[in-house]
């Protein structure tokens, strides 16, 4: 279809007419991207100011293929490559900056709830390299650990969460997983690239009204404009239930969306952790219910991993 810019999509009130994602976070722009370069009239629509300024600029963005299904494994097996081949994936280097992937690899944790018999058919499958470790090799490879048993997850308020532990872990070992330095940067570069390829990002918009079966489809925005589309894809993070109720579906799904509170904290690495000149591995413990990442000047990023003895929020 005809490509589409900022300067023609300007004008209060007027209609005009495009393929919508709404959400210019990593997966609205990436999708924009995509569909941009496939030939497609492309309009982002977003409320913040620019791209990547939602939830995911807060992400720890781990880069790791623990997934529960095949399609998540291989997804997240595939991504791995745009992103250690970030260049050639965006078709160009983004004169902003770019994003970078970190390859430290990543620890798992054995625990009962991820049972590798499950997964790692799957690794072997897709062809993800693996390691499965006991006890005393993750303590000899991960310096500061415990690897004692203490499932389930406690509150520190409980008497259990003191209690000393009788059994110990081993882990699943992944190196080619990671993370990316910068997820904004990464969503910057993605919708830059898009931008190339015709894409419009309309930024300090939201969307007021999904419109459908009234003669126009698209989307109203909060400046009375209008973005005719036949298609409108839900990219909108957090806020992507509300617009899913704008359009009057997602009622009857089996997989709801709604907003979580997620806490993170930066905290500083134990002596060892990181090496010399480099980063620690991705540790993810769903035994205690946290998860820890490396950050670039020794300090860690420690979340939760949503386990039941924590309020959802």
């Amino acid at each position: 279809g005809p490509r589409v810019d900022a300067e023609q999509l300007a004008g209060r009130g007027r209609a005009r007419t495009a393929d919508v994602v709404v959400g210019a976070g990593v997966i609205g722009s990436s999708i924009a991207l995509e569909l941009a370069s496939s030939g497609r009239s492309v309009v982002v629509v977003d409320r913040a100011s620019g791209p990547g300024q939602g939830s995911t600029s807060a992400s720890s963005a781990v880069v790791r293929f623990n997934y529960s299904t095949w399609d998540g494994i291989a997804l997240s097996w595939e991504a791995k490559h745009c992103w250690e081949r970030w260049a050639e994936h965006l078709g160009g280097v983004d004169e902003t900056g770019m994003a970078r992937f970190h390859r430290v690899g990543m620890v798992f944790l054995d625990v009962d709830v991820a049972p590798l018999e499950r997964v790692l058919p799957m690794f072997d499958r897709a062809g993800i390299p693996y390691e499965h470790w006991d006890a005393d090799e993750l303590a000899q490879r991960v310096p500061g650990i415990d690897p004692g048993r203490f499932w389930p997850p406690r509150r520190i308020d409980d008497p259990g969460f003191w209690e000393d532990a009788t059994t110990r872990l081993g882990a699943l070992w992944t190196p080619d997983a990671g993370f990316v330095d910068d997820p904004a940067l990464a969503a910057v570069n993605l919708a830059s690239s898009a931008r190339r390829r015709g894409a419009a990002f309309l930024f300090g918009h939201a969307v007021t009204e999904v419109l459908g079966g009234t003669g126009t489809e698209g989307v109203r925005l909060s400046d009375g404009s209008v973005v005719s589309a036949p298609v409108v894809v839900n990219a909108a993070g957090p806020w992507s239930g509300a617009l899913n109720a704008l359009a009057g579906v997602g009622a009857g799904w089996s997989v709801g969306v709604r907003p979580l509170r997620q806490e993170v904290h930066r905290v500083p690495a134990p002596a060892g952790f990181n090496p010399s000149g480099a980063l620690g591995p991705v540790l993810v413990d769903l035994d205690l219910g946290t998860y820890v990442r490396p950050t670039p000047g020794e300090g860690l990023l420690v979340g939760g991993t949503e386990p039941e003895c924590d309020p959802l929020q």
